[in-house]
C-alpha cells in the first residue's frame, strides 16, 4: 500500500510539472494564422496587382513583429490552399531568394505549419509574400525586445486617425506626427500608388505621447504616397495610416 501511494504522488508530482512546463512553454509562442483575402483599402497593397492578399490573424497586410530567440507559429494550412506562401529577403516573392532555410525552424504538414525562431544572423527586415503572385503579402521586423506597458489587454491591431503629416504637400521634407498612448517599438513605411516602397524608417523604441518621425523625400518623385506607422508593443499593435502629398 505504501508503495502504491508513493507512485501514485510521484505520478501526480509529474503530470503537474509537465502541464507548468506546457504552459510556460505556450507562453512564449505567438501564433499567426494566415489567410487569403479580397483585398480592401485596409490592406497596404490595394489595387495594385492581384485582388487577393494576405491577411494575418484578420488584418490585412499586417506589418508584423517578431523578437529574437522567441518561438512563433505561422499557420499557413488555410493560405497555402490559394496562394503558396514563403519568407523573402525583398519585398515581393516570385523572383527574389527564398529567406526559409535561415528563418524557419521547422515545418510539418507539408510545410502548413512553420515554426519561426530568429537568431542574432537574422536580419532586421523580411517579408512574406506568395511565389504565384506579387503584391499579396507583408513586412517583418525582428527586434531584439519589446517595450512592456501596464496595459492587461490582449494584443489587438486597429486602424487608427490620429496621424498627420506637416507640411502636407511637402517638397523636400516632412514630418509624420502621432500619438502613442503606450511605450512601442516604431516603424513607417511610405509606399506610392504602385505599392512600391519608397522609403522605410526604423524609428525604434519611443516612449509614450506625442511623437513624430521626419522623413526626407527629396529624392523621391512628385505624387500622392501613402504612409503607415507601425507602433507595437507586448500588448497591442497599432497602425496609423495616411496620405502624403510631394511636390517637385
Amino acid at each position: 500500500m505504501i508503495k502504491c501511494i508513493t507512485i501514485s504522488l510521484f505520478l501526480f508530482i509529474g503530470c503537474v510539472a509537465t502541464s507548468e512546463t506546457l504552459q510556460a512553454q505556450q507562453s512564449t509562442v505567438d501564433t499567426f494564422h494566415i489567410t487569403v483575402v479580397e483585398k480592401t483599402p485596409a490592406h497596404p497593397l490595394f489595387g495594385i496587382g492581384s485582388a487577393r492578399g494576405y491577411a494575418v490573424n484578420g488584418v490585412e497586410g499586417d506589418t508584423l513583429i517578431v523578437v529574437r530567440n522567441k518561438l512563433y507559429v505561422f499557420d499557413v494550412s488555410v493560405a497555402d490552399k490559394e496562394l503558396s506562401f514563403s519568407f523573402y529577403t525583398e519585398p515581393i516573392g516570385g523572383t527574389k531568394d527564398f529567406y526559409n532555410s535561415e528563418f524557419i525552424e521547422s515545418a510539418n504538414g507539408s510545410g502548413s505549419i512553420r515554426n519561426v525562431r530568429a537568431d542574432k544572423t537574422t536580419r532586421d527586415t523580411v517579408y512574406y509574400a506568395s511565389t504565384d503572385e506579387p503584391w499579396v503579402g507583408g513586412t517583418i521586423l525582428v527586434v531584439d525586445s519589446l517595450p512592456t506597458s501596464n496595459v492587461t489587454e490582449r494584443r489587438q491591431s486597429m486602424l487608427a486617425g490620429e496621424s498627420r503629416a506637416i507640411p502636407n504637400p511637402c517638397v523636400e521634407r516632412a514630418t509624420i506626427e502621432f500619438s502613442l498612448e503606450h511605450p512601442s517599438v516604431v516603424s513607417l513605411e511610405l509606399v506610392d500608388l504602385l505599392g512600391r516602397r519608397v522609403i522605410f524608417h526604423a524609428g525604434g523604441a519611443m516612449e509614450s505621447g506625442e511623437r513624430g518621425i521626419s522623413i526626407d523625400t527629396e529624392r523621391i518623385e512628385s505624387g500622392l504616397y501613402h504612409y503607415r506607422v507601425i507602433a507595437v508593443s507586448e500588448d497591442r499593435e497599432e497602425v496609423l495610416t495616411g496620405r502624403l502629398q510631394v511636390l517637385k
